[in-house]
Parts: C-alpha cells; structure tokens; sequence
C-alpha cells in the first residue's frame, strides 16, 4: 500500500483509516465548544440590549424542537442535537432582530 502525508507524518492508509474514528469525535467535540460560544455570545447579546427589545411574548423554544423523530445512531443523534441548538441560536437571533427598536 501507499503512503500519504497527515499532518506532516507518512502514515498509511490503514493507519488513517484507524484514526478517522477518533478525529471524527474531536471535530464533533470541537463543534460542541463552538456552539456553547454561540448560545453564550447570543444570550449575552439578549441581556445588553434588554433595553431597546421590545417586550413580547415568544412562542417556546422548545416547541419547534418538540417534534418526534426515529431513534439515530450515536453520531447522526450528536449531529442532531448540535443541528438543534444552532437552529435555536437562530431562532433567538431572528427574536432579537425582530423586537430591536432602533
């Protein structure tokens, strides 16, 4: 078999089929980190301008997350779950968008 080069080490394509496992997890765990920044960075940006948002009454959250779906494997159910917490981010945002009054 032939070698490639991976971050700057020969290795073969065994060995690289060997680790796609584990850099696929660290990519979904980095991805993880990226969105708690996001949620973190939204509800900060809620509580600053708290005064110029009008106050209205917002359908749950949750609702739109709420609906049922067939069982996934490990890693459709993390992609799943990340897909969630952005879409809620979003709906967050387009909230603030909406009831900014400047």
């Amino acid at each position: 078999m032939g070698t490639v080069h991976y971050d700057g080490q020969e290795a073969t394509n065994e060995t690289l089929a060997d680790r796609r496992p584990t850099h696929v997890l660290q990519e979904v765990d980095l991805q993880t980190d990226v969105i708690e920044a996001i949620q973190q960075a939204v509800a900060e940006l809620d509580k600053r301008l708290v005064g110029v948002l009008r106050d209205e009454d917002m359908p749950s959250e949750k609702q739109a997350l709420d609906t049922p779906r067939p069982s996934l494997v490990p890693l459709a159910e993390q992609l799943h779950s990340h897909n969630d917490r952005l879409h809620l981010a979003n709906y967050r945002l387009r909230s603030i968008l909406d009831r900014l009054e400047l």
